[in-house]
């Protein structure tokens, strides 16, 4: 099982002159350094206009958005993501640079786990392909509704304080807990301490330099193996055409074989049959001559010639041993 680790990060935004400035990055009305011009991005929940998206849920809860307490907060901004190999395993098939089944589900993770979380509050959700790692930015407006006054209020620290930052690093990556193949963690010791966007960027292109250190690391073993493959293969090439060579020849030799045995006996039977031809027609030729040159003095007992030859195999005289040596 590979080991991941989950990424997200909290900003406030205290002025709208600051959130248009978020609205500008993320939807990407002007122009971003790291941001592939070619990649677009895809607003998951609300508009292109972050400012009008957080006014109108203020309104909506019975807050004049122009009457923010000095110093206030309006609303929050969370950048979430998975450690950067997350979205390059296995085939690169979404725009030539991710991996596209891991990008989905995480998308598909982060904004059912924003939702369950902070529910309406989430006025604004962006999911950004273009720059190195995939990753989503979220705005969050830290409404909520006071018992005692049945009224709503703005109150970022109810969400966004310390123990509710940690718990969010713990939720965050329990949310990632069924994927297959992947044990998500987290750094639990600075899951507590608030880190701004630039700071999450930084780690972000750190891990990248740390990853594609081991890239290049890897893509050598990869070349070696692959030259090592290429040898092989020419070996095996090489003893395929020898082994067809050999499977030839012994074809060759398997049926000279089947053959030679039939052929030398059958030749052997036609030797031996003619050697007894031979001999009968030389036989039955003195007999005849014998009857026409001696017809009146055959005996009785010179019926014997009539007879053909018997002819006995002598038995083979037992093999001696040899005398030892002296």
């Amino acid at each position: 099982m590979r080991e991941i680790h989950s990424i997200i990060r909290i900003e406030k935004v205290k002025t709208y002159g600051q959130l248009a400035a978020k609205n500008n990055h993320n939807h990407r009305l002007i122009d971003v350094p790291n941001a592939d011009a070619n990649t677009d991005i895809k607003c998951l929940i609300g508009s292109s206009d972050i400012v009008d998206d957080v006014k109108q849920h203020l309104v909506s809860k019975g807050i004049n958005p122009h009457k923010i307490r000095k110093n206030g907060v309006i609303c929050n901004e969370i950048v979430a993501t998975l450690s950067p190999d997350f979205f390059i395993d296995n085939k690169l098939d979404l725009r030539g640079k991710f991996n596209k089944k891991n990008t989905v589900e995480f998308v598909n993770i982060v904004k059912k786990f924003l939702i369950d979380t902070y529910g309406d509050n989430l006025v604004n959700l962006v999911i950004h392909l273009d720059e190195t790692t995939p990753h989503l930015h979220a705005i969050i407006v830290p409404v909520y509704e006071d018992v005692a006054s049945g009224s709503f209020k703005l109150a970022a620290k109810r969400f966004f304080d310390r123990p509710q930052l940690q718990l969010l690093q713990k939720r965050y990556c329990a949310a990632f807990r069924y994927l297959k193949g992947y044990q998500v963690t987290y750094q639990e010791k600075s899951s507590a301490k608030h880190k701004d966007i630039k700071t999450f960027y930084s780690e972000i292109n750190h891990t990248k330099l740390d990853f594609e250190s081991e890239l290049i690391e890897k893509e050598k073993i990869i070349s070696r193996l692959r030259d090592e493959r290429t040898r092989l293969r020419r070996e095996v090439t090489h003893y395929q055409v020898v082994l067809s060579k050999v499977k030839k020849y012994a074809k060759k030799v398997e049926e000279a074989l089947a053959y030679f045995p039939e052929q030398f006996t059958q030749n052997i039977v036609q030797m031996i049959t003619k050697i007894i031809c031979v001999g009968d027609v030389k036989y039955d030729d003195r007999v005849i001559e014998l009857k026409v040159d001696h017809s009146d003095n055959v005996q009785p007992e010179d019926k014997r010639i009539e007879d053909k030859p018997q002819r006995k195999l002598q038995p083979l005289s037992p093999l001696r041993k040899p005398k030892p040596r002296p």
